[in-house]
């Protein structure tokens, strides 16, 4: 049974750029499961000209960033734990058997306030758990 940690990491297929929709991303989770069994997750993708530098991790802060890479803030979205519980058990997302440091968890975790990138619905979901 799989139960949502904060600074989990997982790969989710078919959440590629517009390109190229096939290719998954790294996705953090960022709470466990609360009120309606939801927890928030945020993807994180290389850095390019525009991108959000509220949240940057380097090579090297987990075995799965191999470029210079963000937090996208605008990509942060509610999974229900029982869909990721049945995907991870069906093999379609993997989890990482590491974590994100708690160093890095909290980086990005302040972030989700500091960016403007960030949706308010997520923001209040956020720092209602964690004023």
């Amino acid at each position: 049974m799989y139960t949502p940690v904060p600074g989990q990491i997982l790969h989710i297929p078919g959440t590629g750029p517009a390109h190229d929709k096939q290719r998954g991303h790294f996705f953090v989770v960022l709470t466990g499961a609360r009120e309606n069994g939801a927890c928030l997750l945020i993807p994180i993708c290389s850095t390019h000209a525009k991108c959000d530098r509220t949240s940057i991790l380097n090579i090297g802060d987990h075995h799965c960033i191999k470029r210079e890479s963000f937090a996208m803030y605008s990509g942060m979205k509610l999974y229900a734990a029982s869909h990721l519980e049945s995907q991870i058990a069906k093999s379609v997302i993997e989890l990482l058997p590491s974590t994100l440091s708690a160093k890095l968890i909290s980086t990005v975790s302040v972030g989700i306030a500091n960016s403007k990138f960030s949706a308010p619905v997520y923001q209040r979901f956020f720092l209602k758990l964690f004023p």
